[in-house]
């Protein structure tokens, strides 16, 4: 199974398609042939039939056993060879009756081959009794013996009679009805004679039993199921790339393609058998594997751990690298962007609910790489993971003074799929990724205070638990991790009992209780940023009911890598999840202690759950539990607790080649499910990921506004809106397109709607133009009018002035028109509005800010407009010396 598993893996990355991973256990446990979406390795449905008949000859052996007691010799081989000839003719009459619908179970399963199986039984039958009768043996058995050669005769005469009614080679592949029934009958046949004399002759006695010891047939021989495996992916590769076509004779299409064929498929055969067969097959002999695995971990485990570390940093970057950012990011960054680093910026909750200064730092180190923002991101993010991924197998080989199974975890935590979609939305990435790292560093920070009571590893974890805290309210619950880490899973050498938890607490406690102040101090300056949540109102039915879909659907799913499942929505992955829950909490619970951690460990899930609940509740309900960026704690918990608890139950290792064997395939397992669910999130998040287009829209944009902006008077743009193709991708819907320009444009000399410069606005696919304007048509008569608001005022208030009136009419249609308002004066700064009518809600088109300097301002009219209202606010004092409506026209 592991070279089926592996190729299946590999070959559903490249060329087959990844859709293959949204129906990953039917392929893994060879389920195809039941399902009516039959995909995955085409030639794995002889595979999924001999599955099906491993697990039914025990059940075939026990009743032969039971019927046939007593029985010795040719009697009993009678016996067997008549009841396997009756299973053949039953299986006989479901082949030609079989259905032709839709039902793959009927069409094509163990009954309607068994036939086949049966010759192959009835092959092994002979051979154990000829091999006790050697000496007297007679009839098909000595015939084979002395005259090897006639039996492969046999299969070619067998072979031609095939060809004959089926019109293969001549006619091509396509097997008429008739020629179906013979194939079924005839080519088991033909194997079984092609076997015989590797079964009953000697080595080397006879043309076959030369042919078969040559060297090359012999290795081809050993390598033959990796031919199986690959050679279907070769042929259509070949075909998919024209490389091999259909021309000619079928004779010399099919010779080319066999040509072709084995040139790619040998060497992958090779690479299978010797990187993957070989070696679990050595894993059964040679008892002292793992403990050679562990020696050499030992001896180069920061190394190893700083490796995995690495690639799963480089495979974070990969994945976002082409990404950009969304929603929230551009309002965030636009904060940096206006107040630098300051006290005021680190101190400014975000979007007014979520306290973080360590975001807002990041916010600012982003923008000092002008032109490679996204770039900045992407070396954060997969640096945090990193680290991240380090200190968890840091922290682990603490906890269990062991090399292999830190390695193991820290592997899984840092190939978590969640980091990939968490790291595509930087606002979210930007507090989460460096929360986790500095947690998981002052854990490990904590535990080694605790095992030499220095003093700057006490001072190191609190300064560690302060910045987790600086970054994300949620690292609040690290203390909590904290004891139940050093008073419940340390020390794993003795027994637990309410004396040493009490003797633990105390001692603990120096550390304990100062990071529930810093907590604390974290939890109610959140509260005091205004965290709007009504949960803890809410009944506790919805709080139950949160909590159990939690721990089944967001916990569960975490522990393979799933992707998060809606509530409503119970899918196989979280059924696997509990499966694989359970069964690490029964291969690691011993004893009292270790099941104490796995009490704590759930208590911990379900508070990190109650966390989200309170948080997040009122404006997603449900909704959370299909969000990675609420899975993180789950992930870390896990991957500490549980290795934790492998220590204290005594470090349960297989002790027989049988136990090695199946704690391999249960590895193997869980590694193809834990990758294989990783690459379909993957997967569906790069389809879903929409920075990419906002990344090719933004860098048309910079590409057709630099030479504009070439202008001495630099370039104006005088359109507030977004363009269509804008606003289909996830940007803030109340942001307007001069922001994005001024945080992410900044060496370009542009304005925003001034009378000066060259007039610029965007075509509906994002490209930054020219405009001609026409004649303008003076508005208002030329009457000359001033603006006077008080200090302090804002939209709308008592103290903001107002002034409107009326536009020439348009043309109609899609004509662009343009409104320019010139200033006589400015002797008070402040904000102006326009509003246009007609308007659905009477809110500002646009909004200027006017200073002392400011000589006019030019803006695109929505189509229709009839009708112009300026408001000013904030003290702004200024006199309007004219207003004008010109037509526009894109430059050429």
């Amino acid at each position: 199974m592991p070279a089926y598993w592996f190729a299946l893996t590999v070959l559903s990355i490249y060329p087959l398609s990844q859709a293959m991973f949204n129906d990953w256990p039917i392929y893994y446990f060879f389920l195809q042939i039941y399902s009516p979406s039959f995909a995955g390795l085409g030639q794995a449905w002889t595979l999924c039939i001999e599955m099906t008949f491993y697990i039914a000859l025990p059940g075939y052996a026990w009743v032969a056993r039971k019927s046939f007691r007593g029985m010795t010799g040719r009697n009993r081989v009678a016996r067997e060879l008549l009841v396997l000839i009756v299973l053949s003719l039953v299986s006989a009459v479901f082949w030609r009756f079989r259905a032709h619908g839709d039902i793959a179970i009927v069409r094509v399963g163990l009954p309607h081959y068994f036939y086949w199986f049966a010759l192959g039984m009835a092959l092994a039958l002979v051979s154990v009794w000829g091999h006790d009768v050697r000496g007297s043996a007679s009839g098909l058995l000595s015939f084979v013996r002395r005259r090897p050669s006639a039996s492969w005769a046999i299969a070619l005469v067998l072979f031609v009679i095939l060809c004959a009614f089926s019109g293969v080679p001549a006619e091509g592949v396509a097997f008429p009805p008739l020629a179906s029934e013979f194939r079924w009958v005839l080519q088991p046949l033909i194997a079984f004679f092609l076997i015989a004399p590797a079964v009953f002759s000697e080595p080397g006695t006879g043309l076959p039993g030369r042919f078969l010891v040559l060297r090359p047939v012999a290795w081809l021989g050993l390598v033959s199921y990796g031919i199986y495996l690959w050679h279907q992916a070769a042929v259509d590769l070949l075909f998919n790339k024209g490389i091999l076509v259909r021309a000619g004779t079928p004779v010399q299409t099919s010779l080319t393609a066999l040509v072709l064929v084995l040139a790619i498929t040998i060497p992958c055969a090779a690479l299978s058998y010797y990187l993957v067969e070989r070696r679990f097959l050595k894993l059964k002999e040679s008892a002292h594997l793992l403990a050679q695995v562990r020696a050499a971990l030992q001896r180069h485990f920061l190394a190893a751990a700083a490796a995995i570390a690495v690639a799963s940093g480089l495979i974070v970057a990969f994945v976002i690298r082409s990404g950009w950012f969304v929603t929230d990011d551009f309002r965030n960054l636009n904060d940096a962007h206006h107040s630098g680093l300051t006290l005021q910026l680190l101190n400014t909750p975000l979007i007014g609910d979520r306290y973080s200064p360590g975001h807002r730092f990041l916010d600012w180190l982003v923008l000092q790489w002008p032109g490679h923002e996204w770039g900045m991101v992407v070396a954060i993010s997969a640096g945090c993971i990193a680290l991240a991924t380090f200190l968890v197998a840091v922290l682990v080989r603490q906890i269990t003074n062991s090399s292999l199974v830190p390695l193991a975890a820290a592997a899984a935590f840092g190939s978590w799929s969640g980091w990939m979609v968490i790291s595509l939305w930087w606002a979210a990435s930007a507090h989460i990724l460096p929360m986790t790292a500095m947690a998981v560093a002052a854990l490990a920070a904590s535990v080694r205070w605790d095992r030499g009571r220095r003093w700057y590893w006490f001072v190191a974890a609190l300064v560690l638990m302060g910045a987790s805290c600086a970054f994300s309210v949620r690292a609040a619950l690290l203390p909590l991790v904290l004891f139940a880490l050093l008073a419940i899973a340390q020390p794993a050498g003795e027994d637990f009992s309410l004396r040493s938890f009490g003797r633990r607490t105390r001692s603990v406690s120096w550390l304990f209780a100062p990071m529930i102040v810093v907590a604390a101090i974290a939890v109610l300056k959140e509260l005091g940023a205004g965290l709007p949540s009504n949960a803890a109102a809410a009944p506790l039915t919805q709080w139950m009911s949160f909590l159990w879909h939690w721990m089944v659907d967001e916990v569960a799913v975490t522990a393979v890598n799933g992707f998060p499942t809606l509530a409503s929505s119970p899918s196989l992955t979280s059924v696997v999840g509990v499966v694989t829950l359970s069964l690490f909490a029964a291969a690691t619970i011993r004893n009292r202690r270790s099941a104490f951690i796995w009490i704590a460990m759930l208590g911990l899930l379900l508070l990190a759950g109650a966390q989200v609940f309170y948080s997040r509740h009122t404006e997603l309900g449900l909704g959370v539990i299909n969000v990675f960026r609420y899975s993180d704690a789950n992930l870390m918990l896990m991957a500490v607790f549980i290795p934790a608890a492998w220590v204290a139950s005594g470090r349960p290792m297989p002790q027989t080649a049988g136990q090695r064997t199946l704690l391999s395939c249960m590895a193997i397992l869980f590694a193809i499910i834990w990758l294989s669910n990783g690459v379909s999130t993957e997967h569906r998040a790069r389809v879903q990921e929409p920075g990419a287009a906002a990344a090719g829209g933004f860098e048309r944009l910079r590409e057709s506004l630099t030479p504009l902006a070439g202008d001495p008077e630099g370039a104006s743009l005088i359109d507030e809106r977004l363009p269509p193709v804008f606003q289909q991708l996830p940007i803030a819907p109340d942001w307007q397109l001069p922001g994005l320009v001024r945080i992410f444009l900044p060496e370009l000399n542009v304005r925003r709607l001034s009378d000066r410069g060259v007039p610029v606005a965007l075509d509906p696919w994002g490209n930054a133009h020219e405009l001609l304007l026409g004649r303008q048509e003076p508005v208002n008569k030329g009457d000359r009018f001033c603006l006077s608001s008080m200090a302090g005022s804002t939209l709308f208030s008592a103290g903001s002035a107002a002034r409107a009136f009326p536009l020439p009419p348009g043309a109609g249609g899609l004509e662009m028109r343009v409104l320019t308002i010139h200033l006589a004066r400015t002797a008070q700064p402040g904000a102006l509005g326009l509003v246009f009518k007609p308007s659905a809600n009477n809110l500002p088109n646009a909004i200027a800010r006017v200073d002392r300097d400011s000589t006019g301002i030019r803006i695109v009219m929505p189509v229709g407009a009839s009708n112009v209202t300026l408001l000013a606010w904030g003290g702004l004092s200024t006199c309007v010396r004219s207003a004008a409506v010109s037509t526009a026209l894109w430059a050429p």
